[in-house]
């Protein structure tokens, strides 16, 4: 079934920046719809998909069919837990709405299936289920949206066959012209000889539950959580009462079920110039690996004496005893962090997040949020024009007391307008964190359109993965790879693969998949055959093999936050001719290079030249060098990063 969406146009009054506003939703959508127009050039999906250039370059990822959803909405309006990697049974599982013409046993798209895999991801059993049964409940049809799921894993165990999938979706009282309210939710055994339970919570006010933006499962076996608002303010029944919705899932032994606990957890939010804005734009939660301290993040705006009018900000509220109390908000305008401007060198004074985040908690419990921030138009709207914005981890060393803002990547578009008409949908760059285990590794993805192969100005219409690692015992980051198909520095991961251009709709498991120093982030994407018809039955795919190792963590915090430049290893190393340095420039400086032998005597010094802001490969020829080991140093704004050369 269709989720309609209002559109609203509107133009921004900065040539080549797009303006983003938060408009009301109609009954059927319970987010909010965000819009862009840029300035004389309005970008429209097209009716076909653009096939990208060296589709079979990349062979070191491959793309695996899992199940079917009878249209788009099933993953729309920004990233979910959909997808959940138990490392402790080496299992996942994915859920999807059904497409009735696939799974006749779902006859429609208010019905819940999922995907599992018990081997890493190498290996899938498909459109299972069924997790919940609209016709079950009373009263009839209440057609299930957007399931999130994540497994049970009771402590200790090794064994897929006695974890549980334990989902929760936000249902409709009749079809898209019904009121959202009820919650959906149950488990299902992974050795699916136990058939899934299912309930339904319609509790009122102040329960109303709108639809759930995070869930998470507790390591060890702990309790699962979801967190929602009541996103609807034209409804009158149950509008936005100033708290937010938890819901605890307690796996209870004697049932093998799930007991729902629900808390409303106060939540005061902001009525500025646009009236309309009085609601949390979006919420996640997460916990660290000791299971006992947990952390809620908020995009809002609380406080006009903290940010003035028009600017999103993130709040945070933290627990130490496994979600049993929450502290007070500890509320972080963005404008306020050190290193934003001196990261994005615009020279502006007000910044706002954009609409989407993801949270990690890592293991010294300590949140990061990993969301796009850009200077402030005034109406609650990001500037997304090149430069202007970037993707950010927005962390605390001490547990919230102090935060700070790190540049991750800048990506080359902001967002994508797919469908047509009332049924287009609006997809940012949709961030993620996946962790390791221990929490000592985190790994940021976003989709980004790729602008070397479908050219400049295009909208985020044809995404590939991209991805940076951290590493927090050692303060190291992954720096730029050479690109799959053109060799620039880059973290595009699909490029030239049988996925390039294609990763619409993309989710991201809390957890990666860890092996000896290796480290695969578990990702999938619903494929859309035309991107302007997002009604058609959809495929639902998996990556295999989006990994990182040890080895890749070499850039220093300090490379990273000298605020002007990172630099990556150079490719190939050794070599004969020819290497590339992958070199990114957070505002446009001069560059400089030179070369020292193993006695530290200067061989060779170039000055490159004034660079602009963005990626850029350094090519070091073999010219006068010799066989041996060499250091390259790079100059630039006043910072020196050294590399080792290896001649052969």
């Amino acid at each position: 079934m269709k989720t309609q969406l209002l559109v609203v146009l509107g133009l921004c009054s900065i040539a080549g920046m797009a303006q983003h506003q938060q408009q009301q939703t109609s009954k059927a959508v319970s987010r909010e719809a965000l819009v862009e127009q840029d300035a004389g050039n309005e970008h429209n999906a097209i009716p076909f998909r653009k096939s990208p250039n060296n589709n079979s370059v990349n062979s070191s990822i491959s793309v695996i069919d899992i199940g079917n959803a009878g249209n788009a909405y099933t993953c729309g309006f920004g990233g979910k837990t959909y997808l959940w990697y138990e490392p402790g049974i080496n299992s996942l599982t994915f859920s999807h709405r059904a497409d009735p013409a696939v799974t006749p046993s779902a006859p429609g798209s208010g019905y819940i299936l999922f995907d599992m895999s018990q081997d890493g991801g190498v290996t899938w059993s498909n459109n299972l289920g069924n997790l919940y049964d609209p016709t079950l409940h009373s009263p009839l049809s209440n057609n299930a949206r957007y399931p999130q799921s994540a497994i049970y894993n009771p402590s200790g165990n090794t064994d897929p066959g006695n974890a549980y999938l334990v989902y929760c979706v936000p249902t409709l009282t009749t079809t898209n012209g019904g009121s959202w309210g009820g919650i959906g939710y149950g488990v299902q055994s992974l050795d699916t000889t136990q058939t899934a339970t299912q309930h339904e919570d319609s509790t009122a006010a102040p329960y109303y539950h709108g639809i759930p933006d995070g869930f998470h499962a507790v390591a060890n076996g702990g309790p699962l959580f979801s967190i929602a608002h009541s996103s609807d303010f034209s409804n009158t029944t149950n509008p936005y009462t100033g708290n937010l919705n938890l819901l605890k899932f307690t796996f209870n032994t004697g049932t093998s079920d799930v007991d729902l606990t629900r808390s409303s957890l106060p939540h005061t939010v902001s009525v500025g110039l646009d009236t309309a804005n009085i609601l949390p734009v979006e919420t996640k939660i997460a916990f660290a690996p000791n299971g006992t301290t947990g952390w809620i993040s908020i995009i809002g705006h609380t406080s006009f004496t903290l940010e003035s009018d028009s600017a999103y900000y993130l709040t945070f509220y933290k627990t130490t005893d496994g979600g049993a109390t929450w502290g007070s908000a500890i509320d972080v305008p963005i404008s306020t962090l050190p290193n934003i401007d001196d990261s994005l060198g615009t020279g502006l004074t007000k910044f706002t997040t954009a609409f989407e985040h993801d949270i990690a908690v890592d293991k010294n419990g300590n949140p990061h949020v990993f969301v796009a921030v850009g200077g402030s138009n005034n109406s609650w709207s990001i500037l997304n024009g090149p430069g202007f914005w970037g993707l950010f981890d927005i962390t605390t060393n001490d547990g919230g007391t102090t935060w700070m803002a790190n540049l991750v990547a800048k990506p080359q578009t902001f967002r994508g307008n797919f469908g047509q008409g009332s049924n287009a949908i609006a997809e940012d760059s949709r961030p993620h964190i996946a962790t390791t285990a221990d929490g000592s590794k985190l790994f940021y993805v976003w989709f980004d359109t790729d602008t070397l192969t479908f050219g400049s100005g295009v909208e985020n219409l044809f995404p590939d993965v991209n991805m940076r690692g951290y590493d927090i015992d050692n303060d190291l980051w992954t720096a730029p790879r050479p690109h799959p198909v053109y060799g620039t520095p880059s973290y595009n991961f699909t490029a030239g693969s049988s996925a390039d251009g294609s990763v619409t709709f993309g989710n991201v498991s809390y957890y990666v998949i860890e092996s000896a120093g290796t480290y695969c982030v578990p990702v999938s994407y619903q494929y859309v055959p035309d991107i302007a018809d997002l009604l058609a039955p959809t495929q639902m795919k998996y990556i295999d093999g989006l990994c990182f190792s040890d080895s890749d963590f070499t850039n220093s915090i300090e490379d990273k936050q000298n605020n002007v430049f990172a630099l990556g290893n150079s490719y190939p190393n050794p070599f004969t001719e020819n290497t590339t340095l992958p070199l990114e420039l957070m505002q446009s400086t001069k560059v400089s290079l030179s070369i020292t032998n193993m006695m530290g005597q200067v061989v060779r010094v170039q000055e490159i030249g004034k660079l602009p802001a963005g990626s850029h490969g350094i090519n070091v020829s073999r010219g006068e060098l010799t066989n041996g080991i060499y250091f390259c140093n790079i100059q630039a704004g006043g910072f020196v990063v050294t590399r080792k050369l290896v001649v052969q």
